[in-house]
């Protein structure tokens, strides 16, 4: 039986309110594996020009703080 298997037996056996909020959750899986949201060559570019930066910095907790208002060690 495969993970698919399983998982639609699990639905099955579930309410309709729990089944409502599963098939949301899966909506919004789905829907964020559309290609829409795929990095373009130029993003993809730009990651990896960012990535070979041999003394690369990255955020400070401050401007996580400020941006988020926390970090995410909080």
């Amino acid at each position: 039986m495969t993970v698919i298997d399983s998982f639609l037996s699990f639905a099955s056996r579930l309410g309709e309110s729990e089944r409502q909020s599963v098939e949301e959750a899966l909506a919004d899986l789905m829907a964020s594996c559309d290609p829409k949201f795929d990095f373009s060559p130029a993003e993809l570019a730009e990651i990896e020009r960012r990535v070979a930066e041999p003394h690369r910095t990255y955020a400070s907790d401050e401007d996580i703080r400020r941006i988020f208002g926390h970090t995410f060690d909080d």
